[in-house]
């Protein structure tokens, strides 16, 4: 028997682990989001950026995040099931 999609571990497929990501700006001067992209795991998901929840609870796996500028990052995603999955990453 296969395993459903949502059965298999939750992954942060972007950005990965030690990425170094170069911010974009939107035109009124605010950073743009980065596109954190998930593979596996189990609906809703909840993005923290450095240990706090950042957005609501998504049942999407492309979530975005609003860096607050340069420097080093790390996102954590949580699934429905309590599995976690966490990157750090650099911002320029």
């Amino acid at each position: 028997m296969l395993a459903a999609k949502s059965d298999k571990a939750l992954n942060i497929a972007f950005p990965l682990a030690g990425s170094q990501l170069e911010l974009a700006s939107m035109g009124d001067g605010a950073v743009a989001p980065v596109i954190v992209k998930l593979q596996g795991g189990t609906p809703p998901f909840r993005l923290l950026a450095d240990g706090r929840p950042f957005g609501n609870p998504s049942r999407v796996r492309q979530l975005q995040w609003r860096p607050e500028g340069p420097g080093f990052a790390r996102l954590t995603v949580l699934d429905a099931k309590g599995r976690a999955q966490s990157v750090e990453i650099a911002l320029r």
